[in-house]
């Protein structure tokens, strides 16, 4: 069985979760501070083979009459 994780993008933090290995539970994992896109994706790229992730999953935010607004768009350029 693969790993998931979950990434929820953050414009300061990005707060990550990692799953079990039959995919049923989640654990939340220490968050990434915002910096440069290429320390991001060392660290993200670290994670990913350190744990054996197979499958991201991200969060994209909606508005609360279920629009995208400029978020959903940096989350998209993400």
């Amino acid at each position: 069985m693969s790993r998931a994780l979950g990434i929820d993008f953050g414009t300061r933090r990005i707060g990550l979760s990692l799953s079990d290995t039959t995919g049923t539970l989640a654990s939340p994992l220490p968050f990434l501070e915002n910096t440069q896109p290429s320390e991001v994706t060392a660290k993200l790229k670290e994670l990913i083979l350190s744990h054996g992730v197979e499958t991201l999953v991200i969060g994209i935010p909606r508005n609360m009459d279920g629009t995208y607004g400029p978020s959903a768009e940096k989350v998209r350029q993400f």
